[in-house]
């Protein structure tokens, strides 16, 4: 366990260190159009702390994945590489993995207005049950690791019955509630992407794991601290190997237990677990990459930095969205990383434009607007190609020089006696009696 725990740190800093020394920067930007399609601009760069503030060529790996759906290449002032051209649904254009972005854009529209929603989700896994069933296995095949370990290098001592079946039940059940846990707070935490929330929610996960560990006697909450050091994790370890044995920690076991701290010893531990489970090293790396890269995240570094913009069409009026809003730019912006987390969230907006001459022709003013109009044009595109016919008709044939409240309770879908109105009536109803905006 001190070596695994060891070489997740190493993984853990490293990947620190080369994050902070190179960095690819992916940014898009979305401009939909009214005809269902949209303007994608693509631009990537590099950076290096080595040179600070300048503007290098993005990688190869990058650029041989986006070129090939772009008609243009535009001109840049510096080094970056940006690309443009019209879709009508997400390009490729981004891979990790065997993954690549996924999403689309979809028009509603109505005589009243139409309702634009644009989505797109980053390259990652999304098959979270099979993701979670292999990293289940891992455990098994740590805590047959754990036992390995134990079984050699505690071989006569007294309690080690009882810690095998320690880390046989309890331990291999705890562990995978962590792991199961801590993939919940994780995709919870990457799912949103404005303000303070994926800090928030991993702080809580944090605070909910130490009581976690609390109940079930791995540790008290004052115990924590002894995290910030080598010394005080060997401390913590071997109190709670001594506990579940049911013995005390006298001298003999702490230092059989101290010297799983000099790494020749836990070389030694890990050779000797794994030729008992018939691994080699390389096969158990990768047995327990579903652990270590699939929920805990210690992949390789480098990965990109990644910035969504969307501009709103012209009098769109924003109803959802996941991104940050700047009103006055009228811009939703995502920030988020190109790396190989697990998918859970995505990229989305949703927006409804009024048609402002059409409604004013017909209704004698921009009536229906924000989620009444929203509302109105989904259900107006729920008809069938008859009924929604006849209901556009009726719609035009609306004259603002008569009452148009009683124009539309007249509006009835066969059969002509049905007692109540349709539903889009309703609501046009509705928003006819609210006061004009200023």
């Amino acid at each position: 366990m001190m070596r695994l725990r060891h070489a997740l740190g190493c993984l853990a800093l490293a990947s620190l260190v080369f994050c902070g020394c190179e960095r690819d920067h992916v940014e898009v930007t979305i401009e939909p159009k009214t005809d269902g399609s949209f303007v994608r601009t693509l631009r990537m760069w590099h950076t290096s702390a080595n040179k600070k503030d300048q503007i290098l060529p993005p990688t190869a790996e990058l650029l041989d994945r986006a070129k090939p759906h772009y008609t243009k290449a535009l001109e840049t002032k510096d080094a970056a590489v940006a690309f443009q051209a019209t879709f009508r649904t997400v390009p490729p254009d981004m891979q990790v993995g065997n993954d690549t972005n996924h999403g689309g854009y979809t028009v509603w529209t109505s005589p009243l207005g139409q309702l634009g929603y644009y989505r797109e989700r980053r390259p990652g896994r999304t098959d979270h049950f099979t993701r979670f069933r292999e990293a289940a296995d891992a455990a098994d095949l740590l805590m047959r690791y754990l036992t390995a370990i134990v079984r050699q290098q505690l071989e006569g001592e007294q309690g080690l019955d009882r810690l095998v079946e320690f880390i046989d039940g309890p331990l291999r059940k705890d562990f995978k509630d962590v792991l199961y846990f801590v993939d919940h707070a994780s995709l919870r935490a990457g799912a949103v992407f404005e303000g303070k929330e994926p800090a928030d929610t991993l702080a809580r996960a944090a605070a909910f794991l130490a009581q976690f560990a609390e109940e079930r006697d791995y540790l008290q909450t004052e115990d924590i601290v002894k995290f910030r050091s080598e010394e005080g994790i060997l401390d913590l370890a071997t109190s709670v190997v001594a506990r579940k044995m049911g013995r005390p920690l006298d001298a003999q076991l702490r230092k059989k237990l101290a010297a799983f701290a000099e790494p020749e010893r836990r070389a030694e531990a890990h050779k000797a677990a794994l030729e008992a489970l018939k691994m080699t090293d390389e096969e158990f790396e990768q047995a327990m990459k579903p652990i270590t890269e699939g929920i805990l995240h210690l992949g390789n570094g480098g990965d990109a930095d990644l910035r969504y913009i969307l501009a709103l069409p012209p009098d769109a009026e924003l109803r959802y969205t996941s991104g940050h809003y700047d009103e006055k730019a009228r811009r939703i912006v995502w920030e988020d990383t190109l790396d190989d987390r697990p998918v859970m969230g995505i990229y989305f907006a949703l927006w409804a434009v009024p048609n402002a001459d059409w409604q004013t022709k017909h209704l004698g003013r921009v009536a229906i607007h924000g989620e009444k109009l929203q509302d109105c044009i989904l259900w107006e595109n729920s008809l069938a190609p008859e009924h929604a016919a006849s209901w556009r008709a009726a719609l035009e044939r609306l004259d603002p020089k008569r009452d148009v409240r009683d124009q539309l309770a007249l509006i009835r879908r066969a059969p002509p006696d049905q007692e109540l109105p349709e539903d889009g009536v309703q609501i046009l109803i509705e928003a006819m009696k609210e006061e004009p905006r200023p």
